[in-house]
């Protein structure tokens, strides 16, 4: 995808298939590809494996809003696709008062560093955007989303896909709901996050003294220092390890069978049985 995501779950028990699609998305900055020609490739996978050569879904995962992991879904390409149900983080139901409050500070923050950083832009009159400034504004651009592939997702503004689709928002405060069972191919699923504890949300958010490091860098005076979008300790200088790739395959492996609907997932989030 270009760092992003998409990837597909397909399981089978006899002369039964369920396929489940997690994310579509990709970065503004690490495109390998026009993200609608990824979108083209899914749904061409989807049409050659469907007996009736209609491409069909029993379920969409959007695990969090930000652009490099849903973006995809704002193609009209979508509209072909038969999807059965959208599973899709508390975050964003628009009932949830709970979800109102993450979600507006979320987009404020969001908002806050772009405004920030086109602040710093402006004043740099003409010369060189400092990197940290440039990756503060990207990561803020990332983190607004897509409007467009939201709707898509959530089925409003008359967007959707070929029908109508169910529509879950995980996880349910009725814990019942959160123990999905598909009985047709034996799976179940367990819905672990994101955590619907207030309280816990509430650790997640820095003390008012900190500033985030891409603050800290977009609001810097263009004499002074940048502070690096990662500590030291995170970059790699010179020829890569040699076990680097080998780390890199096994992770993927481990993953292999792992979906999320949100932030800081344990694995192990489904099974069959």
């Amino acid at each position: 995808m270009g760092f992003g995501d998409a990837f597909t779950v397909t399981v089978r028990h006899g002369p039964e298939t369920w396929r489940m699609l997690v994310d579509c998305g990709v970065h503004s900055q690490g495109r390998a590809r026009p993200i609608r020609d990824s979108v083209r490739a899914i749904i061409a996978d989807l049409t050659a494996a469907a007996p009736d050569q209609r491409p069909h879904l029993d379920v969409v995962v959007a695990t969090h809003h930000h652009a490099d992991h849903i973006t995809g879904f704002a193609c009209e390409e979508w509209e072909q696709v038969l999807v059965d149900e959208v599973w899709v983080p508390f975050i964003e139901d628009p009932d949830d008062e709970d979800a109102r409050r993450i979600r507006d500070g979320q987009t404020a923050a969001a908002h806050g560093l772009l405004a920030l950083g086109d602040r710093r832009v402006a004043e740099l009159d003409g010369r060189r955007v400092p990197a940290g400034v440039e990756q503060a504004r990207m990561f803020a651009l990332n983190a607004q989303g897509n409007a467009a592939a939201t709707d898509r997702l959530l089925g409003r503004d008359r967007l959707g896909f070929a029908a109508p689709h169910r529509v879950r928002f995980l996880p349910s405060k009725n814990e019942v709901e959160n123990r999905i069972e598909v009985d047709r191919v034996g799976l179940v699923a367990h819905v672990l996050g994101p955590s619907r504890d207030v309280s816990f949300l509430k650790r997640m958010d820095p003390p008012a003294p900190q500033q985030w490091p891409l603050v800290r860098a977009a609001a810097t005076d263009s004499g002074g220092p940048i502070t690096p979008l990662f500590p030291p300790h995170y970059s790699a200088t010179g020829p890569l390890p040699d076990w680097l790739p080998s780390a890199k395959a096994d992770l993927a492996l481990r993953n292999s069978c792992t979906m999320t609907t949100g932030y800081c997932v344990p694995p192990r989030f489904w099974r069959t049985r």
